[in-house]
């Protein structure tokens, strides 16, 4: 279903401390209740200590949920990539939705564990776009 007057920003941060599995949890179960009441898609992927997170939604929306992020104690040196209006979503469902490259012990938060997950990122990888292409190259960068 095709929705107007949408956005994607995509952004980079570094965790500001080293971070436990459960605070990550935590956070995440949060953001996903505020993100599905706000209508927000929310990708982010953990690798080695550095955040990419990927916002979709009503553009206003969106810009606002970004700007609420920048404040959030868990980011550091917050730096926006990408803002660009979009047809869809890539992640229409998801109010977040966590993809961990890294340590094993973040490896139990991956949401995309098992096969239908894995072959839906690696779709959404293999888009020829300029949001697929961002996280490509954040995920080269990082691993």
């Amino acid at each position: 279903m095709e929705e107007k007057d949408l956005k994607c920003i995509i952004f980079v941060s570094s965790a500001i401390k080293e971070i436990t599995p459960i605070e990550i949890k935590a956070w995440a179960n949060q953001a996903g209740e505020l993100n599905a009441a706000l209508d927000i898609s929310h990708l982010t992927i953990f690798a080695n200590g550095n955040v990419l997170g990927l916002l979709e939604g009503p553009a206003e929306v969106v810009d606002n949920r970004f700007d609420e992020l920048k404040r959030h104690p868990s980011h550091h040196s917050i730096i926006k990539i990408l803002s660009t209006r979009i047809n869809y979503r890539s992640f229409e469902g998801f109010p977040f939705v966590l993809k961990v490259f890294g340590t094993e012990q973040f490896r139990a938060l991956d949401d995309f564990r098992t096969e239908q997950m894995k072959e839906y990122f690696e779709e959404f990888l293999d888009l020829d776009s300029p949001v697929s292409n961002a996280v490509r190259n954040f995920i080269k960068s990082n691993t």
